[in-house]
């Protein structure tokens, strides 16, 4: 029987809620932006009633997205009593992983579920269409090709075949005619093998067989949510989500007064494990360890910095939960590659974006509007770090404690510096080594450094 991982930290559903609202709450700020490449929201009909049909297409390749989408259609149908659910499938196939979750769910639903696949049900797609109570063909249909594609390894084979066996013997058919490997089964093989229950011409042929001749059809549309979710959850979007979220933090690290850049970096990192959360894609481990590593990386920067061990741990729990969010269940070899070369993209753009950053914040129209430049720095006090030549060996004082970090004043300005050697603490006059760029090193005045200029 298929069956969905079980979780530790309680129900799938609460936690689907949950984080569905946030996404939500998210979404609605971040509408005008995503407006054009999201479509609006559909319109919503009245919810089925206990007599009703709800008719569910599945057309095109099985993705991630259709995940959710299905998972509430069956919920909705069982909760408002509908007479049950129609599959009306033509798909070649798709992701394994997702026709696995897809096909669990039409398993486990507390509504009758019934497939009539008109055209195809292919690889993944097949194993959907045979997991419902009963399944009907068009008299063009074909069924079946079950392989897994790529280097899925024996255990996606493995559990493919063990999932067809159960449903063999559920069904009362010879598991040697589901169509496992390359083979395919036209309509009427379908039918003589006992894999379908019968032709049918189309959806009302398929409601008299099943017993609900003539009942009210409602059919299920993708709404907005479920719309925007898969858009975030394409695989061309998640370098550009990652990129951004994690070059947000970073600006806000090295430029404590700003505000949006943290925000900007929150609001993507959100949207880019929230939709993988909700099709499933992204687990509660996943959201652990980047969670981890978040804590990590803070525990660097604002309490023991320069020790190192937090900073490569948080970074590899970071990069690992990324990395793990971009993988199915039964990930292949060409999965694997793909969420490597995701992560390498997002990686390069960061390391891009943060170089243009670095370049032009304290010139740029742009990111003065976000407070980061110098005018901005002026107006909270703190000055942009540009390189100050002017700088080196002027002796100033120590306004917090530098672990290595923190902020001195020299000359009626403020500063963020970086000690070097250990820690100096607040109120020590410093005195500035050297000016690297967005880096004013300095150490204790009293300790060898190069001969101290004015004083503040």
């Amino acid at each position: 029987m298929l069956s969905r991982s079980v979780d530790p930290f309680g129900s799938r559903d609460g936690r689907d809620a949950l984080v569905r609202s946030v996404l939500s709450a998210v979404l609605a700020l971040c509408w005008p932006a995503l407006a054009v490449a999201a479509p609006p929201p559909a319109s919503v009909a009245a919810p089925p009633a206990g007599d009703t049909v709800v008719v569910l297409t599945v057309r095109g390749p099985i993705t991630l997205g259709l995940v959710p989408f299905v998972n509430r259609v069956l919920r909705e149908a069982a909760s408002s009593k509908a007479a049950g659910v129609l599959l009306e499938m033509d798909s070649p196939g798709g992701r394994l992983d997702a026709a696995w979750d897809v096909a669990a769910a039409v398993r486990d639903a507390d509504v009758p579920v019934w497939a009539y696949v008109e055209g195809r049900a292919l690889g993944p797609a097949a194993l959907v269409a045979l997991s419902a109570r009963r399944l009907y063909v068009g008299p063009a249909a074909v069924v079946g090709d079950l392989a897994p594609k790529g280097s899925a390894g024996d255990r996606a084979a493995d559990a493919v075949g063990a999932e067809l066996r159960s449903l063999a013997e559920a069904h009362g058919y010879d598991p040697s005619a589901t169509g496992v490997g390359p083979g395919t089964l036209t309509a009427t093989e379908a039918v003589r093998a006992g894999v379908a229950s019968g032709l049918a011409d189309g959806v009302p042929s398929v409601l008299a067989a099943v017993g609900v001749p003539g009942a009210p059809v409602h059919t299920a549309s993708p709404g907005w949510l479920d719309r925007t979710v898969t858009f975030l959850a394409a695989p061309l979007l998640a370098p550009i989500l990652l990129a951004v979220g994690f070059l947000g933090l970073l600006v806000e690290i090295k430029h404590p007064t700003l505000g949006a850049a943290a925000g900007l970096g929150v609001v993507s990192l959100i949207l880019f494990f929230g939709s993988r959360y909700l099709v499933e894609l992204a687990g509660t481990t996943d959201l652990l360890l980047v969670g981890s590593g978040v804590v990590l990386i803070g525990l660097e920067v604002f309490v023991v910095p320069g020790l190192g061990v937090p900073g490569v741990l948080g970074l590899v729990a970071l990069l690992a939960g990324t990395f793990l969010s971009l993988l199915g269940h039964f990930p292949t070899g060409p999965d694997m590659l793909r969420a490597s070369g995701l992560v390498a993209t997002a990686a390069l753009l960061v390391l891009a974006l943060a170089y243009a950053v670095v370049r032009h914040i304290p010139h740029s129209r742009v990111l003065g509007m976000l407070g980061a430049d110098d005018e901005g720095g002026r107006a909270a006090g703190i000055l942009a770090s540009t390189r100050r030549e002017d700088l080196v060996g002027v002796v100033g004082e120590a306004l917090t404690d530098l672990r290595p970090a923190g902020t001195a004043a020299f000359r009626g300005e403020k500063l963020d510096v970086v000690s070097e050697g250990p820690f100096i603490e607040r109120g020590t006059p410093v005195v500035v080594v050297r000016s690297e760029g967005y880096r004013h090193v300095v150490r204790a005045a009293g300790e060898t450094a190069p001969s101290a200029g004015p004083t503040a």
